[in-house]
């Protein structure tokens, strides 16, 4: 897959003589890690839209043209960077009135945007994933920018469930989203989305891989645990995934799910930005479907009104993880606050000299926050079951020195339990491979 990436904030530039105004962007479309730029076979024209008022729903936005003399949306074979201005319309021709605008660049051709959970998952060329970004004259100092989702739901929706995460601008590789969370946060939203005859994904598509499958689809509480989760888009991915499936089930009874996230210090400001943008989400959500009269009377029987709306959204957090403490056993309390029914990671193997950490910290985990058993009550009789938490891995291989992890998690005790991989297209090379493996581990 290829991201446009915006290298500067979009800049705006006002014109005294003709009393118009532009944006100027630069912008480059590169692989996830950046390592190399797209290259197509056809030239790709891309769109620029803006949205005045901070909502970015498909039929709202304004398309900007080019501006007169400037570089065409072009991108061409051989392009590195594409910098060019866009005329601005009469209602944002100041900086005052951009102050809530977000603008997207996406691909021309609908074909090639990654905007939606079936785009990513059906798709048999290669994809784009557009780019959000708000212009600030205020704040030049601005880095963040928006990669969005919409995942299956009603077309007739007014208001789409998306995955939203924030990551930097520019071409650093640190806190960008990167191709397998990307695919497995949709993934998870195939799992996890509902059987009725709204839903975009056959039976036998959802049932890719059953044991997960299962996991997720278990009435009962659901604690999982992300580690090296960037940006958030697998952990939030998921979180919003078990949400529409939530707000599609006719079941008034919603199970408790809390997700934590962790990774190294540096990932955490853009992580809880992340969070916080997932709970705005959920609670404008949650007003929405309370205004509804159909919805008022849903809350009603579920008996605490707005309260039973809240209770079925995923809880999200956050906390630091280093993986050489967690080899060492040595964890924060947030981990070690429950046992956690998943573990889960994407796009962690690639640097093969920190795997020896990542497979401890893990087993680790499992040995730590694990309770020796478990006791449910069945019919007046007590049973004692063994807590197994799985873990959930997600790779894109960049090389065939990551091949060592599966000894490393081979000799610690783990043991795939199901595996997929699933086919990524691509414009200018051979098609590469997402892998997504289920492992499990008997408590020593």
């Amino acid at each position: 897959m290829h991201y446009i990436r915006i290298l500067r904030p979009p800049s705006f530039v006002a014109s005294s003589a003709r009393g118009d105004a532009q944006l100027q962007l630069l912008l480059t479309i590169t692989t996830d890690l950046g390592e190399s730029f797209l290259y197509p076979l056809q030239p790709v024209d891309l769109d620029v839209v803006l949205y005045l008022h901070g909502s970015v729903e498909e039929k709202g936005g304004i398309k900007l043209p080019v501006a007169k003399g400037e570089n065409t949306l072009r991108w061409t074979a051989g392009s590195r960077v594409l910098k060019t201005k866009v005329n601005l319309p009469p209602q944002a021709s100041s900086s005052a009135r951009l102050s809530r605008a977000v603008v997207c660049v996406r691909p021309l051709e609908r074909r090639l945007s990654a905007s939606s959970a079936a785009d990513v998952l059906s798709s048999s060329c290669g994809l784009i994933m557009p780019l959000y970004v708000a212009p600030r004259s205020n704040h030049p100092e601005e880095t963040m920018a928006l990669r969005r989702l919409r995942i299956p739901e009603d077309a007739a929706e007014a208001s789409p469930l998306c995955v939203e995460v924030e990551e930097e601008l520019g071409e650093s590789i640190a806190r960008h989203v990167w191709d397998a969370g990307v695919y497995v946060a949709v993934l998870l939203t195939k799992i996890c989305s509902s059987s009725s005859s709204s839903s975009s994904y056959s039976n036998d598509e959802k049932s890719c891989m059953p044991a997960l499958e299962k996991i997720l689809g278990s009435r009962e509480k659901l604690d999982v645990l992300e580690i090296g989760s960037g940006v958030g888009i697998l952990g939030i991915g998921l979180a919003t995934a078990i949400l529409g499936r939530h707000e599609e089930s006719a079941s008034s009874t919603k199970r408790p799910v809390s997700i934590l996230m962790t990774d190294l210090p540096e990932a955490q400001d853009r992580a809880a930005a992340n969070i916080s943008r997932y709970e705005a989400m959920v609670s404008q959500r949650q007003r929405q479907r309370q205004q509804r009269p159909t919805e008022d009377e849903a809350a009603k029987e579920d008996g605490n009104g707005a309260d039973a709306g809240s209770r079925q959204a995923p809880i999200v957090d956050y906390e630091n993880l280093d993986w050489e403490d967690g080899r060492a056993g040595v964890f924060a309390p947030k981990i070690l606050a429950r046992p956690w029914d998943l573990v889960m990671l994407s796009d962690c193997t690639y640097n093969v000299d920190m795997l020896p950490a990542l497979v401890e910290t893990l087993s680790e985990i499992h040995s730590t926050t694990s309770p020796k058993h478990t006791s449910q009550e069945d019919d007046g009789h007590h049973h004692h079951l063994l807590h197994h938490p799985r873990v959930l891995l997600a790779t894109k291989r960049r090389h065939d020195s990551e091949k060592a992890l599966f000894d490393l998690m081979a000799g610690a005790g783990w043991s795939i339990e199901e595996n997929r991989t699933f086919e990524l297209h691509d414009f200018d090379s051979a098609s590469q491979h997402i892998e997504v493996y289920l492992f499990g581990r008997k408590r020593p």
